[in-house]
């Protein structure tokens, strides 16, 4: 298989002027202009290198008239010593091009609060205000970035002694490298010297601390996207399914489904070190479920377990928030752990009609509180408001 392909990409974000102009204040604003060409040329080759060995080749090249060319390749193979067993490995990289409000004319507005300027706050009683404040940050675009880049290895086995049993486990590792990003405006104000221009004071003299040119009260902070950081993954994929016949009372059928996160490493820069989020910062190691389904005649029933794991938002209670003490003095600094089950019925004794009814959440689990989300008290990447609730579905094919 081979192919090429051709396409241009134009954005244009125009604001509202009123709000640049400052006339509706505490409101961001964002403007973006870019457009480019890309072309791409694309191969992939899959053939048997040997009796029980397949092999799969993809190479892939793509040219960005703003940033440049990425290159991709893709390796794959498989080994079948058995016919009930095989052992497969990957190799692959990719790209992420920067987007044309990234890297083209752009500029967004935006409003950060609680921020603390280490220069001015607990100088004296009157700069009390300059130890948690609000201020503007302008986010430029930046015409010099590079492409986000990764590389993904994976090693499995396929275990499938006959019909009713198979068993899937599957290693992976993925690295990115030249993440696009900007620098939080906390931490330019905390390192103000090593970014000249980026952080703009009030130039009034009399707003001096005295003896200190230049620093007046902070108004606004200006940043830049960057290829900064690097973050390395690694975890297993497990799927298994087991099917038994219950004679004249139907089929059992049972599959299990999960992901466990080994780790989940970032650091900012090259000459900085690993930190690892991986069973905190919002990152469960274990999300997965299992599924029974006793087929018996034309009734199916259903049933659900889902689980997700805990994880840690700080290292003791000192980390944790303090408006949230009583949660911290009876969880610890933890978000607890959610599982929840689900059941169903379908029925489809007409043709081509399939009929069902749900519950979702059966034990009318709730979310558990995350601290961290104030506005909606779970997290909705992993959990979600809903106790136990019923569907009903009808599904018609026609042929």
């Amino acid at each position: 298989v081979a192919g090429i392909e051709a396409r241009k990409e134009e954005l244009a974000v125009n604001p509202d002027m009123r709000v640049v102009n400052g006339d509706i204040i505490d409101i961001g604003s964002a403007q973006a202009q870019g457009n480019r060409r890309i072309g791409s040329i694309f191969a992939e080759l899959s053939a048997p290198f040997a009796k029980r060995v397949e092999t799969q080749l993809a190479l892939r090249y793509d040219h960005y008239s703003d940033y440049g060319n990425s290159t991709t390749p893709q390796l794959g193979i498989k080994w079948k010593p058995i016919d009930s067993f095989a052992l497969r490995a990957s190799y692959a990289e990719g790209f992420h091009a920067p987007s044309l409000s990234t890297i083209g004319s752009s500029n967004v507005q935006q409003f950060n609060s609680g921020l603390s300027d280490p220069l001015r706050c607990g100088s004296s009683d009157d700069m009390q205000e300059d130890c948690n404040f609000i201020a503007s940050s302008l986010v430029r675009s930046n015409p010099n970035l590079k492409p986000e880049k990764s590389d993904n290895q994976t090693l499995g086995l396929i275990f499938a002694p006959n019909a009713r049993i198979g068993l899937t486990i599957d290693f992976y590792r993925i690295s990115r490298t030249n993440q696009i990003t900007y620098r939080d405006p906390q931490f330019v104000i905390n390192h103000e010297a090593q970014f000249p221009g980026a952080v703009i004071r009030n130039p009034n003299p009399a707003t001096w601390i005295p003896g200190i040119p230049n620093s007046g009260p902070i108004q606004s902070t200006i940043l830049e996207f960057i290829n900064s950081g690097r973050t390395v993954t690694r975890g297993v994929d497990i799927e298994s399914t087991f099917r038994h016949s219950l004679g004249a009372w139907g089929k059992l059928t049972m599959q299990f489904n999960g992901n466990y996160l080994i780790e989940y490493k970032y650091k900012l820069r090259d000459d900085t070190p690993y930190t690892e989020y991986a069973g905190g910062a919002d990152l469960p190691r274990f999300k997965g479920s299992l599924t029974a389904t006793w087929t018996y005649r034309k009734y199916a029933v259903t049933g659900r377990v889902n689980h997700v794991s805990g994880w840690r938002y700080g290292d003791s209670a000192n980390a944790c928030y303090t408006e949230h003490q009583e949660y911290v003095e009876k969880y610890g600094c933890r978000i607890k752990p959610w599982t929840t089950v689900d059941l169903s019925v379908g029925y489809t004794g007409v043709k081509n009609l399939d009929v069902g009814f749900g519950v979702r959440n059966l034990l009318n689990k709730p979310a558990p509180l995350d601290p961290n989300n104030i506005d909606l008290g779970y997290n909705p990447n992993f959990h979600n408001p809903y106790g136990r609730y019923f569907n009903i579905w009808m599904n018609y094919t026609f042929q």
